[in-house]
């Protein structure tokens, strides 16, 4: 026989379950009422506290939503999630509201989670970003001041770190430090957009290596991205724009003399294959990949018995 006990841990299990399963599924209003039951059977279960947070948050009722996360940060109290849940909640309260109340609930509970875990990037960029709009000079500086060796910043904490140091008359840091915050955006949108792009999503590739360029001009990957998916989405004058650009920049690119000249074959614009080849031929004279160029100009070019002769020295 079952003791009250067990059953009252496995209906909760249930309602848990229940209710996880339709915040997974986005519907955030259902789910509130069977994580009810669930804490209501186990007050002590960090988890549906937490699940129930985000239910009530996502519903738009965020006064219980902050109730819901701090009950789970009761319960685990050394938990990251748990503060920066009652912080972000909490501060989205006080630019409805403007309750000190909430303000000072929202700081210190992202403060807590800074002072746990200095590493908290998340935290620290939610903390600085609400200290500065409610001008606390103090939480700002906890939250974009020193960190810790090893720390990882995110490209935005990093520009309200230099919009914090503008505000303290610290002219050269705030620029170094926008200036570092841009390098980073832009490669963390390179990457991606290189992701997107092995992926088959070129629409999307072309959208990030756009920002990765907006954010750092000169960041050769990027526009090396672009240019591919250019090509791959038909977009061939745009595409040999961007690898005429990498070859300006460097003009030691064979990367990029190739690509110009090969996009500039299947745009029938000989003169432009010419100079071109003629480029990457004096970078690397030999290459593979510059011989078959060669011999592709001369089949464009009309010159049957060159081309031949050309394709045969590769195979040999």
């Amino acid at each position: 026989m079952v003791g009250w006990g067990a059953a009252r841990r496995f209906a909760a299990l249930a309602w848990y379950n229940e209710g996880a399963a339709r915040l997974d599924r986005g519907q955030a209003a259902p789910a509130v009422a069977p994580l009810t039951h669930a804490v209501l059977l186990a007050p002590l279960e960090r988890h549906a506290w937490q699940h129930l947070g985000r239910a009530r948050e996502l519903r738009g009722d965020l006064a219980t939503a902050v109730a819901s996360y701090q009950a789970a940060e009761r319960l685990g109290p050394y938990h990251p999630i748990t503060g920066l849940n009652v912080g972000r909640t909490a501060r989205e309260l006080w630019r409805r509201t403007k309750d000190r109340a909430w303000l000072d609930l929202a700081l210190g509970a992202l403060e807590r989670v800074v002072r746990i875990n200095p590493h908290q990037t998340d935290a620290r960029e939610s903390g600085g970003e609400l200290a500065l709009e409610a001008a606390r000079p103090e939480s700002a500086a906890l939250f974009l001041g020193a960190v810790p060796e090893g720390f990882q910043p995110s490209p935005a904490w990093l520009w309200l770190r230099a919009k914090w140091q503008a505000r303290r008359g610290e002219a050269a840091e705030a620029r170094a430090t926008m200036g570092q915050g841009d390098r980073l955006a832009a490669r963390v949108e390179a990457q991606d957009a290189e992701a997107a792009l092995r992926a088959g999503k070129l629409e999307e590739a072309v959208a990030r290596a756009r920002a990765a360029i907006k954010h750092t001009p000169g960041l050769t990957a990027a526009w090396e991205t672009l240019g591919y998916a250019l090509t791959a989405l038909g977009r061939l004058r745009e595409a040999r724009d961007c690898f005429g650009r990498i070859a300006a920049r460097d003009p030691g690119s064979l990367n990029a003399r190739l690509n110009v000249a090969v996009i500039s074959l299947n745009l029938r614009d000989l003169p432009e294959v010419r100079r071109a080849l003629a480029a990457a031929e004096r970078i690397a004279p030999g290459d593979p990949e510059v011989l078959l160029t060669r011999a592709r100009l001369l089949a464009a070019e009309g010159r049957r018995a060159d081309a031949i002769r050309a394709y045969e020295a590769l195979l040999t």
